[in-house]
């Protein structure tokens, strides 16, 4: 709901650069990426470094990824995202790849953790399974 000024969950930021001395609204292309945005620049590699137009991608805004196991996640859970193979590729590939590579290494330490996993109903698992025979994340 619209109230003060605000509207969603950050709109509170957007007085900041008036009312703080030395805030400023981000100007790198890289900062911010996310799902909702990151259609509007070029995407590209370059000496292992990934790019967005020119410039090299800081931080990228994972919104909606949901792991149900360390093999099973949803990119977008809840969401109606669409994602091009480059960025599958470039991005999403190369975070779920490490974070898997931690998931492994804290599984033999404690076999049971299970802490972040979010939960499927079967439903859900038949439609994924569907959807994967269409969509596999992993192909070039």
């Amino acid at each position: 709901r619209y109230e003060d000024g605000k509207l969603g969950d950050q709109m509170y930021l957007n007085d900041w650069p008036s009312r703080f001395n030395g805030v400023h609204i981000l100007q790198h292309k890289g900062g911010g990426m996310a799902p909702w945005n990151i259609k509007n620049y070029i995407l590209s590699q370059n000496g292992g470094k990934v790019f967005i137009d020119d410039q090299p991608l800081i931080f990228y805004h994972f919104h909606a990824l949901k792991f149900f196991s360390q093999y099973d996640f949803e990119l977008s859970s809840g969401y109606n995202f669409s994602f091009s193979q480059q960025e599958k590729l470039l991005v999403y590939k190369p975070y779920l790849e490490a974070i898997r590579r931690v998931m492994i290494q804290v599984n033999k330490i404690d076999p049971n953790f299970y802490f972040g996993f979010s939960k499927k109903t079967l439903k859900y698992r038949m439609m994924n399974k569907i959807l994967a025979t269409k969509s596999f994340l992993w192909r070039k």
